[in-house]
């Protein structure tokens, strides 16, 4: 991305190195440190309304034949097919994992709304997609700012090739949960500034739903995996799942 409008990190070294412990491999660069702060602590309409357009030309950055995770090469990326199969198979794999985590907390009436919603709304999901590129991690932790100026987008640890609009509504979740409650027009926010660089599909108005409720419930069960949330934290989302699947 060095010579797209996309800001990222500069190279500090071209190579790719390779790191091995306990018979774990990672393939790693190393790049600058970027000036600022992360936006989870200065974020305002125009920052996410600049965030959203970012994330579209992210999208508009790379498409590919297939959808997979994105396994980088000497001179760029290979696609590794999921496992599981399709994007669609691989999307609703991993929303029925999710689903377990909130089992095992405890969660009954989220988890059977949850589980409803699945089955009456999962097979909805499109079969063929457009692979773009997904960072997968568009959060507000991942996005530098200083001086109410983005300075660059880091951690594309875990991108793949998948289907924009859920990348899109995950991350719209991402930026609701730094601030939730009332509605303050966070996500239209986001979604004002996506559009000015990337048009929604027709389709997006029948999957973002879905979507918003699917990545809501992995952004909530990945952040119990986590330990990261106390109790109030765990009650307010417990209720406000049921609310948004309703």
């Amino acid at each position: 991305m060095k010579d797209t409008e996309v800001p990222v990190p500069e190279l500090v070294t071209e190579e790719l190195h390779r790191y091995k412990k306990n018979s774990q491999k990672w393939k790693y660069y190393i790049c600058e440190c970027l000036p600022g702060e992360s936006l989870e602590s200065q974020m305002t309409p125009e920052l996410t309304r600049e965030s959203g357009k970012i994330l579209g030309k992210l999208h508009n950055f790379q498409s590919y034949d297939e959808a997979g995770w994105l396994l980088p090469e000497e001179n760029g990326f290979s696609v590794v097919p999921f496992e599981e199969g399709s994007f669609k198979e691989y999307v609703l794999d991993e929303w029925q994992d999710r689903i377990e985590t909130l089992k095992k907390e405890g969660w009954d009436e989220a988890v059977r709304k949850s589980q409803e919603f699945y089955e009456n709304y999962g097979n909805k999901l499109p079969e063929n997609i457009e692979s773009v590129f997904c960072p997968n991690d568009f959060s507000t932790d991942n996005i530098m700012v200083e001086d109410g100026e983005i300075t660059g987008i880091i951690d594309f640890d875990i991108a793949y090739a998948g289907h924009g609009q859920k990348d899109l509504v995950k991350s719209a979740n991402g930026f609701w949960m730094i601030d939730p409650g009332e509605d303050k027009g966070i996500r239209e926010n986001f979604y004002e500034g996506y559009w000015q660089e990337k048009e929604f599909e027709e389709s997006f108005s029948r999957n973002e739903p879905i979507y918003r409720v699917e990545t809501l419930i992995q952004l909530v069960a990945s952040l119990i995996e986590m330990n990261h949330f106390n109790e109030e934290e765990k009650s307010f989302y417990r209720e406000h799942l049921k609310r948004i699947i309703e």
